[in-house]
């Protein structure tokens, strides 16, 4: 992928905590998301990870998607 690559520890998370950023396109944050959150909810519990999206962002600018977790449970979510 690509964006910010952070690489680190938060707290609460164990050992190998990562965090990345990744821009995505406004269309597709309806089906990243999912009616009432549910694809996200579902992706979250699947991969272990915590999602955050911003969509507060400018016109015609992407939102970005923050992934924070271990690099296994990252790669499962960008699929």
């Amino acid at each position: 992928g690509y964006g910010n690559q952070q690489q680190g520890q938060s707290q609460g998370y164990g050992f190998n905590t990562q965090s990345e950023i990744f821009p995505c396109s406004k269309m597709y944050m309806g089906r990243v998301i999912g009616q009432k959150g549910v694809t996200i909810n579902d992706l979250q519990k699947r991969s272990g990870c915590d999602i955050q999206i911003n969509q507060d962002v400018p016109p015609g600018q992407d939102c970005e998607i923050t992934i924070k977790g271990s690099r296994q449970g990252i790669e499962s979510v960008k699929r």
